[in-house]
């Protein structure tokens, strides 16, 4: 036992050694364990690759997605410009090709087109699902995976239902207030109360997505409750990096010297690379909470042996 101590000692990395030397005075706090293994599994995970894999896949599912809401701008009289305008934490420079694109798809669109666009969204934005559920079953700790056929079907099923998801959202976000005016049409208390609450509506759509993800995604039971915690987590970072994020590339003016017309791509590469991390780091912080008293048991029987100490891992 003594020898196999010793062995993890040598093999413990920088956190792990803050972690022991500070494990006296700080072990009967929660925060204090979860912060270390949300630490220690994004490097030891190497979430930061999965992060860069769940990018490129979602750069090219961005415009067979945007094939897909061209076709639907016209059928529901659909105003891009203005539902961008309430969506502020994506960075102006994404929004612009957002838009240049639908706009170069409008002036072209055709049959073709959409049907091209509909097996691209089945071959990219199914394969970024099953990527992504990948990397949530891998930070779940779910040894048995799903069969090809069923992980096959349930990453379709996900794409049809984020697909109809943002087909609601966008109706909603673009006729709602035509549809208060004309019910409430001497109710102008409703519309400014509207007009204040709006700016709440993709915070909120993007919540339940990641509730569904988190839940449905694991090759195990996960209740919404138990996946409350990454859901808040990677909503509330997401936030918080896109409208930063957002606010350095408005006022920094670097990005168009150094990569020119390519600033734009460069900029939505990095808002991907950093949102397919949070997606991940979410499914850890789900499984952290879900077993961090059996964690803290383990470590705490560490603890009460002999030195050397050496951290559990799981």
């Amino acid at each position: 036992t003594h020898q196999i101590r010793r062995r993890f000692a040598l093999e413990l990395s920088l956190y792990d050694r803050v972690y022991l030397h500070m494990y006296r005075v700080c072990h009967r706090s929660r925060l204090f364990h979860v912060l270390y293994r949300l630490i220690d599994r994004f490097f030891s995970d190497r979430v930061f690759e999965t992060g860069a894999m769940l990018a490129y896949f979602l750069l090219f599912s961005i415009f067979p997605l945007l094939i897909f809401l061209s076709a639907l701008i016209p059928m529901f009289h659909l105003q891009v410009t203005e539902i961008l305008s309430h969506t502020a934490m994506i960075p102006s420079d994404i929004k612009q090709i957002i838009l240049s694109y639908l706009s170069y798809l409008q002036r072209v669109s055709s049959t073709p087109l959409l049907l091209t666009g509909l097996v691209l969204i089945v071959l990219f934005v199914s394969r970024t699902t099953r990527s992504l559920m990948f990397a949530i079953n891998g930070a779940m700790r779910v040894r048995t995976h799903r069969s090809t056929l069923a992980g096959g079907l349930l990453s379709v099923l996900m794409t049809v239902g984020l697909h109809m998801a943002i087909l609601i959202a966008l109706i909603f976000l673009g006729r709602a207030l035509a549809l208060l005016s004309s019910v409430f049409p001497h109710a102008t208390a409703l519309l400014r109360t509207w007009n204040l609450l709006k700016a709440l509506i993709p915070p909120a759509f993007f919540f339940i997505l990641l509730l569904c993800l988190y839940t449905v995604a694991p090759n195990r039971h996960v209740s919404p409750w138990s996946a409350l915690p990454g859901t808040l987590f990677s909503m509330c970072f997401w936030l918080l990096f896109s409208n930063a994020f957002s606010w350095y590339v408005g006022s920094a003016d670097r990005y168009s010297f150094l990569y020119g017309s390519l600033g734009g791509i460069v900029v939505l590469l990095l808002w991907l690379y950093f949102s397919g991390i949070v997606l991940v780091m979410g499914a850890h912080l789900n499984y952290i909470v879900m077993t961090g008293a059996a964690w803290r048991s383990r470590q705490s029987f560490i603890m009460s042996g002999n030195a050397p100490y050496y951290v559990f891992k799981d």
